[in-house]
């Protein structure tokens, strides 16, 4: 049978699920072959309006390797780690194209929606990809992260987010630039992995033993869902299992976790470095160091744990992008990184479901949004 998504009978373009290889598709859930290379991909991108002139000069410093990065997605031997969809024609003037990526051990990124001259195209492929997510065993988490200002990923994801009652969130990222100095100073210290001891504040890597004191403080201020798609309950937090899932391709995505305690023992906040395929997200999302801290720290404090925070993270994040890479904070730790000196470029929604349960939602809300449509479009009826 052909996909559940793919028009037939009115001349519309069929859905396509990238292959694995050159050779014809390995089953009719596939659609016809048609390997896109990086530079076709981004050739399309670039015709949407997607990677536009000032995203390509932020890029430019590591834009060799963000090619090698999609390269190296689109040989994916089973839609893990880059699951990428397109419909109508990637040379013509009418397509869509749209990918979920692996984001951790159980959780997927719907991204990089774009198109032109197809205004179903979009929410087809939203719809291929959050279908696939549901059936794909293992995955029980999926995201989008998009533009608080754009309206139209707002309406889909955040409406279908809220919708999801207890297993669909949206939170508000913000997203920094780096700020200079971020050494420890005054009364806070900070023991990187393997330095020395300072007094005050002291940062360690997670460890499996203590999880519950990391997962706690992001519960409490991020909430509970929150904490659970970024899977800090679970026993490889800092993400093993998906880091061998990207070597398969010659990639790297692991997440060094690192905890901040006070004299006293208590956890005062963390910072979780992503160090993923450089350009995997176009934002460098998969580099980010996302900060949380705890809700009674506040003022001078926070910033100085924040700082203490940055320090310790510094030399984790991968070298070629640690001039590009953001510092992502809830909308709520926004003034502490601010007091650093940070210059805040963007602020995101991240709209977020947990479990099949949730993704089960996510799908449901789409097809009430786009189904009908695409229905009606499949018997002949407007497109």
């Amino acid at each position: 049978m052909r996909h559940p998504c793919a028009p037939s009978g009115d001349g519309q373009p069929a859905l396509t699920q990238h292959p694995p290889n050159d050779s014809p598709a390995d089953g009719p859930d596939r659609g016809p072959s048609d390997r896109l290379s990086a530079s076709r991909l981004f050739a399309c991108y670039e015709r949407a309006g997607f990677i536009y002139a000032k995203k390509r000069e932020r890029l430019l410093p590591v834009w060799p390797r963000v090619f090698e990065t999609w390269d190296a997605l689109l040989a994916s031997p089973d839609g893990d780690p880059l699951d990428l969809r397109h419909c109508g024609d990637p040379a013509g003037e009418r397509f869509a194209v749209g990918c979920s990526v692996r984001c951790g051990n159980a959780g997927l990124a719907g991204q990089h929606w774009a198109g032109h001259g197809l205004p179903l195209g979009i929410g087809e492929l939203s719809l291929a990809v959050t279908r696939a997510a549901l059936e794909r065993a293992g995955i029980e988490s999926f995201q989008v992260w998009y533009r608080a200002e754009n309206r139209l990923p707002a309406r889909v994801f955040g409406r279908a987010a809220a919708a999801a009652g207890s297993q669909g969130g949206n939170r508000t990222q913000v997203l920094f630039a780096w700020p200079e100095p971020v050494e420890p100073r005054g009364d806070v210290g900070c023991r990187l992995p393997g330095g020395a001891e300072t007094r005050g504040v002291q940062v360690d890597r997670w460890t499996p033993a203590r999880r519950w004191d990391a997962y706690e403080l992001a519960a409490t201020r991020g909430g509970w869902l929150w904490a659970s798609v970024c899977e800090l309950h679970t026993g490889d937090a800092e993400w093993a299992a998906c880091a061998s899932i990207y070597q398969r391709l010659g990639l790297v995505y692991d997440r060094p976790v690192l905890v901040a305690r006070n004299d006293a023992g208590r956890v005062v906040g963390l910072a979780m470095v992503h160090r993923g395929p450089i350009g995997l997200n176009f934002t460098l999302l998969e580099n980010r160091v996302e900060l949380c801290l705890a809700p009674d720290v506040a003022g001078l404090a926070a910033s100085s744990v924040a700082r203490t925070l940055l320090a310790a993270a510094r030399p984790l994040v991968r070298a070629e992008v640690a001039a590009l890479a953001p510092i992502v904070v809830g909308d709520r730790d926004a003034a502490a990184v601010e007091a650093l000196g940070a210059e805040r470029y963007r602020t995101y929604r991240q709209s977020m479901w947990l479990g099949k349960a949730g993704i089960a939602a996510l799908v449901r809300s789409l097809e009430q949004t786009y189904g009908a449509v695409l229905r009606r479009r499949e018997v002949g009826g407007a497109p």
